[in-house]
């Protein structure tokens, strides 16, 4: 993941936020605070918050489960 300096965020500002857009890896803004900032598109966040909730309500464990378990007469072809 790429970091920035607050500094050098707020001098480029534009093109930090074009790289962001467009990284599949997001970007760190180190500041001067305990926590650090993390930048990522908006499909990256929506597809996080995604797994998320299929995580948080057992969706996500019971395909795993589905698909560890399948066998070839699960699905008919049509």
């Amino acid at each position: 993941m790429k970091r920035i300096a607050t500094e050098d965020f707020e001098k480029d500002l534009f093109s930090i936020l074009n790289d962001a857009a467009n990284s599949n890896t997001g970007i760190e803004i180190v500041t001067h605070l305990e926590d650090h900032v993390v930048m990522i598109p908006k499909s990256k966040w929506m597809a996080l918050q995604e797994e998320l909730h299929l995580h948080r309500t057992g969706t996500l464990d019971h395909v795993l489960k589905l698909m560890e378990n399948e066998s070839d007469n699960d699905f008919v072809e049509v």
